[in-house]
């Protein structure tokens, strides 16, 4: 992507010709799901009731799929709880839906499970442990995930920051000198998160990839190098997030291949293998099929987004008899992580560090449970001291992303 920021058909294209290429784009997306249907045992489906489970459900069934089993877990009392949009998706679409309620308690057992079956620290992965964990317990070997959605059709808030800094990049990036003015001036507030990696994008040029890290990023360069005694690897951070983005004048474009290559491919699919295969099941992502992912690519950055967030898959749900359900804001599966980790860190010592600096670490701990740190930072802090084994480490490459 990138030859030509048009692509195959543009936001400004005659109505026949975005019908015709929506139409493409449609049966790209179904081939792929019939690929993906192909099994010697019954394939279910994660529904959370978002846009990405649901487009899943409806092109699984489409595909052919004639008892499509859908799971979801329910969290009572939990703010995170989408079980009763998912049971009315359930109802539109005809699935044999399943409810697992997911009564966690005081114990954290299965967290200290879940961390143990990462092989890269991870914030992301224990959510995927406990779905999988109840999609096996009913009996299931293959799954399929909504995964990409979010990455290939601009669903995350970080299209609608690309979009307004895209416009303000070109004047930051001839003012290195003024950025390091001021980057000194944020060195005295360097205690807070955010203002860190604010100071880094400034030290790095103010370019997408730098700016894409300091939203996306947990922890800034500075506070790897403090962190780890690998400190050398955080010099490459910034590179590597430059490698990852296309060659397009395109903000949009810039992005999805950094959501694409970095959190997703580093962090989310890497999570999701790892986490579901602790309980032998086997999770398809048919949305980010090689074709799919090409088709996309061929489209301009400016008719995906168009319409606005994932335009497109929620116009086909609608076409499904799912209009109306997706107008609210976005919402994923979630945990009332703060207390779920205050609980865990008080349960017991931490794990001794082999990689990390042990005070730092210390540090991080307890500035989350003095409310100045956010919680995944001590996550990925106790996960990296988990996942050595025998003093040796094998770091991801996207370790300080959230």
């Amino acid at each position: 992507p990138g030859a030509s920021e048009q692509g195959a058909f543009g936001a400004d294209a005659t109505p026949e010709a975005q019908a015709e290429g929506e139409e493409t784009l449609r049966e790209t997306i179904r081939r792929a799901f019939k690929r993906r249907i192909r099994a010697d045992v019954p394939v279910g489906a994660f529904l959370s009731g978002g846009v990405d489970s649901s487009m899943v459900c409806a092109r699984l069934l489409e595909a052919g799929v004639s008892d499509l089993h859908t799971f979801t877990v329910v969290m009572p009392g939990q703010p995170g709880d989408e079980s009763l949009q998912a049971r009315e998706i359930a109802r539109r679409l005809g699935t044999s839906h399943h409810e697992i309620t997911l009564e966690l308690g005081d114990s954290v057992d299965w967290l200290a499970q879940a961390l143990d079956a990462m092989d890269v620290p991870s914030c992301d992965g224990p959510n995927t442990w406990l779905v999988s964990r109840a999609v096996a317990s009913e009996g299931y070997k293959i799954a399929c995930s909504g995964l990409g959605g979010d990455e290939l059709f601009y669903g995350y808030p970080s299209f609608r920051f690309a979009r307004a800094t895209g416009r303000v990049l070109p004047w930051l990036r001839p003012g290195r000198f003024a950025g390091r003015w001021v980057g000194q001036a944020l060195q005295q507030l360097a205690a807070k998160p955010r203002w860190s990696r604010v100071w880094g994008a400034l030290e790095e040029g103010c370019d997408l990839p730098a700016l894409w890290l300091m939203r996306r990023g947990l922890f800034s360069a500075h506070e790897v190098k403090e962190l780890a005694e690998f400190a050398a690897r955080s010099d490459r951070l910034i590179a590597h997030a430059r490698a990852g983005c296309v060659r397009s004048d395109s903000a949009l474009r810039q992005t999805s291949a950094l959501e694409l290559q970095l959190y997703m491919h580093d962090q989310l699919l890497r999570d999701t293998d790892a986490m579901s295969m602790a309980h032998a099941l086997e999770v398809r992502v048919p949305l980010i099929g090689k074709e799919v992912v090409e088709a996309v690519a061929a489209l301009s950055p400016e008719w995906i987004w168009q319409g606005g967030a994932k335009w497109f898959l929620k116009r086909w749900l609608a076409d499904d008899g799912l209009g109306g359900l997706f107008d609210g804001p976005k919402q994923g599966f979630a945990l009332n992580w703060p207390d779920i980790w205050r609980r865990y860190l008080q349960a017991g010592p931490r794990r001794e560090h082999v990689l990390l600096d042990a005070r730092t670490a210390a540090r991080e701990h307890q500035g989350f449970l003095d409310g100045q740190r956010h919680w995944a930072r001590s996550f990925v802090v106790e996960a990296a001291g988990r996942t050595v084994r025998g003093g040796v480490a094998r770091p991801g490459r996207s370790d300080a992303l959230s």
